[in-house]
């Protein structure tokens, strides 16, 4: 009887803990939440290695408004932003508003590039691999969306999924400053 019990909370607690999150993990953006946040501050610059190997700086976008996104491979309302974000870039023209990925997964570059690769992501993609989420005061959910004016200002924070139409929104209040 006592060898009994003994296996099955052994049993219950291997089970339990497989079903715990991973340490890294961060859970997806389940309600979508807009921060405007107030007295202009400038956006944190950052320097990362992107998907083709190329420098990946926030300096280099100046003059056009950028859509810094936090996102994950695993995360499905990032996943699924992403067409809007690729739609929204060719329509506005990268000339205008550029979208900056920042993945936050952990599983490595090879994994995002494949996954970017396979589903057509055309705009400038990197892995956080120098925190640049702490510099933003850290992402707690994703995704998670900055919207940065054409002079390096923080205009919004975005938690959560977007539309397109959402995003072009954003765009245009970053546009008016």
């Amino acid at each position: 009887m006592r060898l009994t019990r003994i296996a099955l909370l052994a049993t219950v607690s291997t089970l339990l803990a497989c079903g715990a999150p991973h340490e890294n993990a961060r859970p997806p953006a389940t309600a979508t939440k807009v921060v405007a946040l107030g007295a202009r501050q400038t956006a944190p610059d950052f320097e990362l290695v992107d998907l083709a190997g190329a420098p990946l700086r926030l300096r280099d976008h100046r003059g056009k408004v950028v859509l810094l996104n936090f996102w994950a491979t695993w995360c499905p309302p990032c996943v699924r932003e992403i067409p809007d974000l690729m739609t929204l870039r060719e329509e506005l023209g990268a000339d205008r508003v550029e979208v900056l990925g920042i993945s936050l997964d952990t599983l490595g570059v090879d994994v995002v590039r494949k996954f970017a690769q396979e589903r057509g992501i055309a705009y400038p993609t990197a892995v956080d691999t120098q925190g640049v989420s702490a510099k933003y005061g850290g992402v707690s959910s994703i995704p998670t969306t900055f919207v940065i004016d054409a002079d390096g200002g923080l205009v919004e924070k975005i938690v959560g999924m977007r539309s397109k139409k959402q995003f072009l929104a954003a765009v245009e209040r970053a546009s008016k400053g």
